[in-house]
């Protein structure tokens, strides 16, 4: 036998397979799917005109992956030595510096420098965040590096401390360092976990420059920006040269001044996360993350005198931030650029670069580069000075699309500029862009791209299917319908709980209107959402007012909508890199489409049925997920069946959690997941770090209170600086009375899973289990604890070898020890029948199982089954044996919540051989599986290609 292609099993009967398999008193678990699918089986897509491997505004320069074979853990730093050697040290913000050769085929980098034990990077801007080589360095061998620690500190403040320690190189291996010559020369205490700045720069006056952030929190609480006396919110100025009397050089302008630290040399920053020197001219340049309005680069010309005030906290870029005074009244120096969050050219956390002065693009030369990760744009700018000092300075021009969560530009010796990635791990090279990609053009109206068989009337081609989210996202009232394609063979790849993941070429589509009076619709824009070869893009159409087809536009706009009977709206309309700073890379970019999302009903033309479901019957996912009953599902706001908790948590998962996780852009540390219980979200009485708004009692949230929780009066605000969700103006009612209210009545005890347990007493506060199941007893229950049900090592076990029969009955033994703390409850080992070397439990299949009563702590014991078998249905699609593997589990798979089943299971080192079965049985069941056995085969050949 050999697979079928989708044509040909289309045409297959479904009535000889119902008879065949009624011949044989077998029903297959396909065909029992296939006779209840609402969406047809396998709907393929007619396929779109949006090309995979180019943008849609093209771009001047591009960043490809630098040095292939190399990947480290969060960087946050890239420099060059200045010893001619040609050598790259990057920076990891755990507290680790790699060096290896600034060759393209290098294929190992060398530790440099562990101090991971001193450093303190546990907190949302902690860890080591500077380095910097002397100028001397080829004969001293002396570096610096600028971290914070929460241990060692002489003086501690909340969150520790700052240290600038300089450390040597060891002279007869230039790759490694020696941890022995640490040198304190710095430290300063922390308040808080965030804004620590953390660059560090050799200027070419020989001093060492210390960018210091204002202590943290939100709008500088302690006021530490303009105080001269405080290291924070400063630029500092350090004589670290071996015969300096003092560290603060004569000439740094409040030396012997009363009342201020001699080592401030310009003050009023509030985040300078990197600074860097023009290698030409001698300029400093700083990028000042802002608070919740601008962000900034200021420029300081080589040879001007310290003492410059930029401004910080009285203004945010040339905007007044503090009441009382103004940034006039101050003269303060203006940024030479700034720009706006929310905007189309903007973002919403600046990382400052270089002006380039490499040899490569003669075109950047002199032009600083900067990027914001938020937006995903790299700008240029020329370097001119404002017309008038006062007002804000030049724009850059947008060159490129960032990496993937960039931290940091870097240069090699030759003044080539690369950028790392505070996630991927990655190393990145400033490419030119004119050779990338295809070069095809994206269409430029909605007709043209294939998704609609008939636009006017929005008639989806086959393929694209339409589907409702359970908790939308707020977008200003507008209505909105959705659909989803998938290409060829492509397969969604499913998670419980997690951001699924789409194959290149899938595409989303999501279509707005805005309400008129008199109950009508004004269609607005249709927003496309592609995955692409190597990264996903966001289109917006703009819907002419008649209504008849939409224009592609390719930068952002802003629109008074106009609704009939003197009616109208405002309405902006993304940008494609707008659309990334909400389909954030830590949320999995594709936001509504996901496990807890899709549980309502839809019609399809084959009936009624939950989207979860109809989707699992048309084969969407990459293996059957079985019943729907086994997964958490979100509950819309209205649902009068839900409690108000889940309906809480579930709007604020699909309106705030793309930007409140852990690596994600937002600032302040929150983590608002669907899957993270309440009392972790890290709101519950905790102090707003982006201002209080003028309430000075205000918490995140204060239970009881919700005049006084700042995630309240921010979702019922229409101020569009201070609301969320981010770039929304109008505050959704139904909402902000189901929020104010959850607030008041059922956040003064947590219960976030609703199981009767409060999140503080709750072994598992995430997942409801009201009995408290802890069979390992390490304090966290069974429902999600990865090593639970109970926390067992399997030894050893005895397997069947050589070829078995579907039927044949097996006996199976295995050896196991429990590693937990206490002993465990009742627990069964089962035995599954794989594929490959990896338990999946959705489609391996389950042949026995042996019951442990209990284990004490330490023990070891055997047990066995002589009863199991393959089931007799079970068939392989091919002629012949095949190849499979016995895999042993000591815990209840099915029940397993974090997909981290290999802790507690064991692969047996002999395969075993499953021939396909024979007569009339094989030859139904064989029919009716071939699909199943075709997919697979395809999730083998997707797993090879991919490395899984």
């Amino acid at each position: 036998m050999s697979c079928f292609s989708f044509s040909m099993r289309r045409r297959i009967s479904s009535a000889l397979l119902i008879g065949l398999v009624a011949s044989a008193q077998v029903l297959a678990p396909a065909l029992v799917r296939a006779q209840a699918c609402a969406l047809s089986a396998d709907p393929r897509f007619a396929g779109h005109a949006f090309p995979l491997d180019t943008d849609p505004v093209p771009q001047a320069m591009r960043f490809d992956q630098a040095f292939p074979a190399l990947s480290f853990g969060g960087l946050v730093d890239l420099h060059a030595a200045p010893d001619g050697t040609n050598r790259l040290f990057v920076v990891e913000q755990v507290g680790r510096i790699h060096v290896f050769e600034n060759r393209n085929d290098v294929s190992l980098a060398t530790g440099f420098l562990d101090i991971r034990s001193l450093v303190q990077s546990g907190g949302q801007e902690q860890g080591l965040l500077g380095l910097a080589f002397d100028p001397g360095y080829a004969t001293n061998r002396r570096f610096f590096v600028n971290y914070t620690a929460t241990t060692g500190c002489t003086n501690p403040g909340a969150a520790g401390c700052t240290k600038i320690v300089r450390y040597e190189a060891d002279p007869t291996d230039p790759n490694r360092a020696l941890t022995n010559s640490a040198t304190p020369i710095l430290e300063f205490a922390q308040p808080f976990d965030n804004h620590n700045g953390g660059a560090i720069a050799f200027g070419p006056d020989g001093y060492l420059y210390v960018a210091t952030g204002d202590g943290g929190d939100g709008g500088d609480p302690f006021r530490n920006a303009q105080n001269r006396a405080s290291r924070l919110g400063k630029l500092l100025r350090l004589d670290v040269s071996p015969g300096a009397t003092s560290l603060a050089p004569p000439t740094n302008p409040f030396v012997g001044v009363p009342n201020t630290d001699p080592l401030v040399y310009h003050y009023g920053l509030r985040n300078p996360w990197r600074i860097s020197f023009d290698r030409v001219t001698g300029d400093l340049l700083i990028g000042d993350v802002g608070q919740g309005i601008r962000e900034e680069v200021d420029r300081v010309r080589a040879g001007s005198p310290g003492g410059l005030n930029f401004g910080w906290d009285y203004c945010e870029g040339t905007l007044d931030y503090r009441s009382g005074t103004t940034c006039s009244a101050i003269q303060s120096t203006p940024p030479v650029v700034e720009y706006q969050h929310f905007d189309q050219n903007g973002g919403e956390v600046i990382v400052g670069g270089y002006v380039y002065r490499g040899d490569l693009y003669p075109e950047l030369y002199g032009a600083y580069l900067y990027a914001d990760p938020s937006s995903g744009n790299v700008w240029a700018w020329g370097g001119q000075d404002p017309a008038n000092p006062q007002n804000p300075g030049n724009p850059g021009v947008k060159i490129a699309i960032a990496p993937p969560a960039i931290s940091s530009f870097g240069e090699d010796q030759t003044g080539e500029i690369f950028a790392v990635s505070s996630v991927t791990g990655l190393i990145y090279r400033l490419v030119r862009n004119g050779s990338s990609g295809s070069g095809a053009s994206f269409p430029a109206t909605l007709s043209s791209t294939g998704l609609f068989s008939d636009v006017a009337s929005l008639t989806p081609a086959p393929g694209l299917i339409e589907y409702d989210v359970m908790t939308p996202l707020w977008s200003d009232g507008a209505t909105k319908r959705r659909w989803m394609a998938l290409p060829g063979e492509g397969r969604v790849g499913f998670h419980a709980r997690e951001a699924w993941e789409f194959p290149v070429g899938t595409v989303f589509v999501k279509h707005f209107e805005l309400p008129k009076p008199g109950g009508t619709t004004r269609r607005v824009e249709t927003r496309v959402f592609l995955r692409q070869v190597d990264r996903w893009i966001g289109m917006t159409y703009r819907w002419n007012t008649a209504g008849t087809d939409a224009t592609r536009l390719d930068a952002g706009l802003d629109e008074v909508i106009d609704l009939g009977s003197g009616a109208s709206q405002s309405w902006h309309y993304p940008s494609p890199t707008e659309c990334l700073s909400c389909h954030t890379a830590a949320s999995g970019r594709v936001l509504g489409v996901r496990t807890r999302n899709l549980e309502g009903t839809r019609s399809y033309a084959g009936g009624t049925q939950s989207q979860i479901e109809a989707w699992n019957c048309a084969k969407l996912f990459d293996f059957d997920i079985r019943e729907r009953s086994r997964y958490d599902f979100s509950r819309a706001i209205g649902d009068a069946s839900a409690t108000r908790t889940k309906r809480a948590r579930s709007y604020i998962a699909s309106n705030c959690e793309m930007c409140h996780q852990p690596g994600a852009p937002a600032p302040g540390g929150l983590d608002m997941r669907f899957t993270t219980a309440v009392g972790q979200w890290n709101v519950i009485n905790v102090a707003p770090s982006e201002g209080n708004l003028g309430f000075p009692s205000a918490k995140r949230i204060l239970p009881g209170n919700r005049f006084n929780s700042i995630l309240w009066i921010r979702q019922s605000v229409t101020d569009p600086l201070v609301r969320m969700a981010k770039g929304t103006t109008i505050a959704d009612a139904p909402a902000v009375n189901l929020i104010g209210s959850w607030i008041q009545t059922d956040v003064a005890t947590v219960d976030s899973d609703e199981d009767g347990v409060a999140d503080t007493l709750d072994r598992c506060p995430a997942v409801a289990d009201p009995l408290q199941q802890d069979g390992d007893q390490d304090g966290l229950g069974d429902r999600c604890d990865p090593d639970a049900l109970p926390d067992l090592t399997i030894q050893s076990q005895t397997t069947p070898t050589g070829t078995v029969v579907p039927g044949q009955t097996l006996a199976f033994s295995a050896t196991l020890k429990n590693d937990g703390a206490g002993a465990s409850a009742s627990f069964p080992v089962t035995f599954h029948l794989s594929e490959n070397t990896t338990l999946e439990i959705a489609h391996d299949v389950p042949v026995g199982e042996c019951w442990v009563e209990s284990l004490n702590a330490g023990a070891t014991t055997t047990c066995s089954t002589s009863s199991a078998r393959i089931p007799a249905s079970f068939l392989t699609g091919q002629p012949g044996p095949v190849t499979y593997r016995w895999i042993a589990c000591a815990n209840r798979a099915q029940v397993e919540r974090q997909g981290n089943t290999a802790n507690d299971c064991v692969v047996a080192p002999q395969s075993v051989s499953v021939p396909e079965p024979i007569g009339m049985l094989g030859f139904g069941v064989g029919i009716a599986g071939m699909a199943a056995a075709c997919d697979a085969r395809r999730r083998r050949a997707r797993r090879a290609s991919a490395g899984r």
